[in-house]
């Protein structure tokens, strides 16, 4: 009988205010994925969970990237049953797409014992999702900062969750496609507005790295993308006031929405951004969720084992 590999793959904030395509963290909310090698060249996938209603298990990144893994390999893929179990919602700004990415890869990984470096991963990841912020946290875990090399080659540093930073997530029930969040978004700024990101950027990083969260309060604002898909977030520019004044340090836009995460020094309560979303006949789930030190996992082994240590 063939072995059956268990993975857990985590959901992901990007962007982080001012961090634009370069910036993102690991949530604690997970897909898993079980990947049965049955030999031959087949490949399935089932889906249940979130998506399970609308995925397409013969067009899916979860199976685009295990392909693309094993072409990296300069080997022919191997035939395996893929089964995902979905909890990410999907176009809510919160990893979807690169849990799916990230799933395909650790996939290959298990299946050919471990033939792919962690650069190979990353880039490759990266280069299916278009950048880095999203994928690579789900991979390393953490917080996680990264920019590209015009061959595309990822260079990135990892931080460690800061102690006594608490992260919620508010998610709306309607969709934002990052396709449609892009095409808000102007196609030029001015040097104001770069200089402005620039300094918010570099101390952000700084406050993550220190553990200065005070400076998040401002560190995280930004003049790239959120002004433009704010407006696109029904409700959800009041749930960040809301958040503000219930003495949270920050509340950038997830992703490209139409979640918003909500970082804080102190436990914050889920009752009035509740009330506000009756009352603005909004539905919404509020989920505490961790920042999380570790990316993709194996589960089916007696302590959890990272992919890539």
């Amino acid at each position: 009988m063939s072995e059956t590999y268990r993975l857990r793959v985590p959901g992901t904030s990007a962007n982080l205010g001012p961090g634009f395509d370069a910036a993102g963290l690991a949530l604690g909310l997970y897909n898993d994925l079980s990947v049965t090698p049955i030999g031959g060249a087949a490949i399935s996938l089932a889906v249940e969970g979130e998506g399970a209603d609308s995925l397409d298990p013969q067009d899916n990144l979860i199976i685009e990237a295990y392909r693309r893994a094993f072409e990296l390999l300069q080997k022919p893929a191997p035939g395996v049953r893929l089964e995902s179990f979905n909890r990410i919602p999907l176009a809510r700004g919160i990893g979807s797409s690169s849990a799916a990415i990230v799933a395909g890869i650790a996939a290959a990984q298990v299946v050919s014992a471990g033939a792919l470096s962690l650069a190979a991963a990353i880039d490759l990841a990266s280069a299916m999702d278009g950048h880095p912020d999203n994928v690579l946290p789900a991979l390393v875990g953490g917080i996680c900062v990264a920019c590209r090399d015009q061959e595309g080659h990822v260079y990135w540093h990892r931080i460690d969750p800061p102690q006594g930073l608490y992260a919620m997530v508010l998610i709306p029930d309607y969709p934002l496609p990052t396709g449609k969040a892009r095409q808000a978004m102007p196609e030029a700024y001015s040097s104001e507005e770069a200089v402005y990101n620039i300094g918010h950027y570099g101390l952000a990083v700084a406050a993550f790295m220190s553990g200065n969260l005070a400076l998040l309060k401002e560190a995280l604002k930004d003049r790239l993308h959120e002004p433009y898909r704010l407006p696109l977030m029904p409700g959800m520019a009041r749930m960040r006031e809301l958040a503000l004044d219930a003495g949270a340090l920050a509340a950038p836009v997830s992703g490209a929405g139409s979640t918003m995460l909500v970082l804080s020094d102190k436990p914050l309560a889920a009752a009035p951004f509740m009330a506000q979303a009756a009352e603005e006949k909004i539905k919404l789930q509020v989920l505490k969720v961790p920042i999380i030190a570790q990316g993709v996992q194996r589960t089916d082994t007696e302590t959890e084992m990272v992919l890539w240590p």
